[in-house]
């Protein structure tokens, strides 16, 4: 009962319009980063001129559109799951699925099904895309955007995190950072529920701000010299990033699992008093 609710409310966030919005967000800065390497790669002659492909994806740090695209990511990971809460209880839905479920399982329900939804639209569209640069451009390219030679970019490659693997994998590489992309961003959608599900939350327009507020609290503390690695969500998302060597990837993974405990402890108590109530 439970994972069947789970996967019903997850295929109905996919459908809400906010979703949708988002998808075609996604596509939209997917096509513009796409149209400009075709353009580019139709001015070089051979394919020694070629930057690889891999780090002209939208998630690269070498993307123009990745940078537009990774400023408004703060807003655009939590549209399509911050107001699950508040719409449930406008069309009392809540009634129903809480008893069917139980209080502190429909909580968890809505939980997961905000993970999975948020990782489904913040990787799919990246995977397509780089399905779609490897049918089109040159797989043995290997061009640096920094225009540094074969052998300095090999040098600079492999201060990347997992920049071994890179040099010797770098299609699966892509593949694997697009899959941490979708989970980061469905803790984030997580944990952005979970606060969301808070009554000081009454009206629509202030979900969206809990990540934000927190990612750019996060991104000041760097500017500002607190902290001793990158915090800075902007260049730790994004791949290739020139703040590569500052990561301190123990304490990103222990962040997320702080995001992920603090989510659970106030679902679990919002589930909780309202069985008492």
């Amino acid at each position: 009962m439970f994972w069947k609710s789970v996967k019903t409310q997850t295929a109905y966030i996919l459908q809400r319009k906010t979703s949708v919005l988002i998808w075609y967000t996604l596509c939209g800065f997917i096509t513009m980063n796409f149209l400009k390497n075709v353009i580019w790669n139709r001015q070089v002659v051979y394919i020694s001129q070629m930057f690889d492909l891999t780090k002209e994806v939208l998630l690269s740090g070498w993307s123009k559109f990745g940078h537009y695209f990774m400023l408004f990511y703060p807003i655009l990971v939590v549209i399509p799951t911050s107001t699950l809460f508040l719409n449930d209880r406008s069309s009392k839905n809540v009634l129903y699925l809480s008893q069917r479920l139980g209080k502190r399982k429909y909580y968890y329900s809505k939980a997961f099904a905000a993970f999975f939804a948020t990782f489904l639209l913040f990787t799919i569209p990246f995977l397509l895309e780089l399905l779609l640069s490897v049918l089109c451009f040159h797989i043995s390219s290997k061009g640096d955007p920094s225009n540094f030679s074969y052998y300095q970019s090999v040098v600079t490659d492999q201060h990347y995190p997992f920049g071994d693997f890179y040099i010797r994998h770098r299609i699966w590489y892509v593949v694997i950072m697009i899959g941490i992309f979708g989970i980061v961003s469905g803790i984030l959608a997580v944990f952005n529920l979970a606060l969301a599900s808070l009554r000081i939350f009454r009206f629509q327009i202030f979900t969206l701000l809990p990540v934000y507020f927190l990612l750019e609290f996060l991104a000041r503390l760097a500017q500002y010299g607190k902290a001793k690695f990158a915090t800075n969500y902007y260049f730790i998302l994004r791949m290739f990033s020139e703040s590569s060597k500052d990561m301190n990837l123990f304490v990103y993974v222990g962040f997320l699992l702080l995001l992920l405990f603090i989510s659970i402890i106030i679902l679990t108590r919002k589930g909780h008093a309202d069985e008492l109530s």
